[in-house]
């Protein structure tokens, strides 16, 4: 048995489910992604917050891929990719944005909008300290 599989050695199926086996290559095993139909789908799901979202609470995929957006500018921030922090959290702003005067699950909107606008002109300033670390967020209201 392969130790990185967790079903017995010719068993590829269970419920009409392909395993990852015999039918992925070395390489697509690497990356957890199956290759039963010739598709590039991760474990994850399809692009920001796990694509299947929508399907669950169709009025708020907007609020889940700005709050996507604005932990990806938060991480860009973290590693020194400013501009790109900067278009991430300037499109997180404008789809959360759109939910400050509905916040759902007790979420902070609008600390989060003033979060993201000072973070953003954090970016843009470049005489700013390098050791620089980026605010983290309060995501409820208190």
């Amino acid at each position: 048995m392969d130790p990185g599989r967790r079903v017995p050695e010719g068993l590829d199926s269970v419920h009409g489910r392909r395993f990852l086996g015999a039918a992925a290559r070395p390489r697509r095993r690497d990356h957890r992604i199956a290759a039963t139909d010739g598709s590039r789908r991760s474990r994850a799901g399809a692009g920001p917050a796990g694509g299947r979202i929508g399907a669950r609470a169709p009025g708020e995929l907007e609020l889940w891929q700005g709050l996507w957006q604005l932990a990806d500018g938060l991480e860009r921030a973290l590693r020194g990719e400013s501009l790109v922090a900067a278009a991430r959290l300037r499109r997180g702003r404008d789809l959360v944005g759109a939910y400050e005067d509905r916040p759902p699950h007790a979420l902070d909107i609008t600390g989060l909008l003033a979060w993201s606008t000072h973070l953003i002109d954090e970016l843009a300033d470049t005489t700013r300290d390098p050791d620089w670390v980026p605010p983290v967020p309060r995501l409820r209201m208190p």
